[in-house]
């Protein structure tokens, strides 16, 4: 198989999580399987809000990462909680990835039909040296060969879809990938993106016969050639997946020109940027206080927000930094959201102990009335409108 089709198929794939994280404008990316999604919750990439999941302070500098440091972020957890079992990577296949009637994902509920460790711990640690040994194996394959899934292990060959869906590995069938060639069915093709995951050198071989009949080479007990085209591919894919390239002027006026031809890059600067129009290379857009209160309460800060911009300005741009003007405003409508809500309010001290300090709030919680409290100086602020009905209950109760 082509290594460039591989490349191609690698991109799509990590874009594809990656779009789905930044949720595109005016597009609705299919979610990654159950898997990946849990391993992202477990990650702290989204947080679970309501009926689904939201990306989180932490998943916006997962976004800033470089490619590899996005993928080993995901393989590392997905190996520490390897072996849910097949009834979770059969709904995945079945139509869990597509999220259609799934429900909430429990990151880390157990398999009823595997066992795992106590109390529904990672399962035997021999099951997570294989997968390791697997991406070890996988950098002493060649990109394009073909390889049998019947020599790999049973903890490796569960492991492959994962793979698959990361862009580690082609498997021919798969999900939405075309159909195996005629005498292709149980093969897999390690993908350039695969090779060059645990920085190995075996790829720097000059063999330049990628795909004939490669299907006996075993990738977990051989070291066949690789090719010398397929690291500097690999590593342009993984270098500009995810950060792209990206070149943002900011002018005193808020005013911002980013130019990029991702649209993974044009959505990502859409968090915080409200983009106004986008031309073929080029995407022009206004800092405003409403998009940046919005970026705000989905967890991303002030600060995060000038990092970002300074680390793709413009070479031209003058001084490579975010104008004062715009960096100091953006700092203020953070600001807002700490703004300090007064109140009129009654200042309770001197309780004789935390038992009866304890009944008071919770009395004062019920009635809505907490304004504050400090449980260690046995101290308690209440609403002045209802301090009436609470110093009823202190009497009532007889608390001193």
């Amino acid at each position: 198989m082509p290594v460039d089709a591989l490349v191609d198929y690698a991109r799509r794939r990590w874009e594809g999580i990656l779009h789905f994280l930044v949720a595109l404008a005016g597009r609705n990316p299919a979610p990654p399987s159950q898997t990946i999604v849990a391993s992202l919750i477990r990650a702290r990439v989204l947080e679970e809000a309501g009926d689904g999941a939201t990306i989180s302070s932490a998943g916006f500098q997962f976004l800033l990462k470089s490619g590899p440091a996005q993928l080993w972020v995901l393989l590392r957890d997905v190996m520490a909680h390897a072996g849910g079992g097949a009834a979770r990577r059969a709904a995945d296949r079945r139509g869990g990835s597509g999220g259609g009637g799934g429900g909430a994902v429990d990151p880390d509920a157990p398999d009823p039909e595997e066992p795992t460790g106590v109390n529904g711990a990672p399962p035997p640690a021999e099951a997570q040296r294989e997968l390791v040994a697997l991406l070890f194996a996988l950098a002493a394959t060649v990109p394009g060969r073909a390889y049998p899934v019947a020599a790999l292990a049973s903890a490796q060959r569960d492991f492959l879809p994962t793979l698959a869906e990361l862009g580690v590995v082609l498997v021919p069938g798969e999900a939405d990938e075309p159909p195996p060639p005629r005498g292709g069915e149980g093969l897999f093709y390690p993908t350039p993106v695969g090779v060059s995951l645990v920085g190995s050198a075996a790829a720097a071989s000059t063999d330049g016969g990628g795909g004939g009949d490669g299907g006996e080479d075993n990738p977990a007990a051989g070291a066949p050639d690789g090719t010398a085209s397929a690291r500097p591919a690999a590593e342009a894919l993984l270098s500009t997946t995810s950060t792209g390239a990206l070149a943002i002027v900011v002018e005193n006026n808020y005013r911002v020109y980013a130019y990029t031809t991702s649209p993974f890059q044009m959505a990502l600067l859409g968090l915080f940027v409200h983009i106004r129009y986008r031309l073929p290379n080029v995407a022009v857009g206004t800092l405003t206080r409403t998009r940046v209160a919005d970026a705000l309460a989905n967890g991303i800060t002030a600060g995060q927000i000038i990092r970002f911009l300074n680390a793709h300005a413009h070479p031209r741009m003058r001084g490579g930094r975010v104008p004062a003007n715009v960096a100091d405003q953006v700092a203020l409508w953070a600001a807002e959201k700490e703004r300090v809500r007064t109140a009129p309010a009654v200042l309770l001290t001197g309780f004789a102990g935390v038992g009866g300090w304890t009944a008071v709030a919770s009395f004062a919680a019920d009635l809505g009335a907490k304004l504050w409290e400090d449980r260690e100086g046995l101290r308690l602020a209440v609403d002045a409108d209802a301090y009436g009905e609470v110093k009823a209950f202190i009497r009532e109760q007889r608390i001193e």
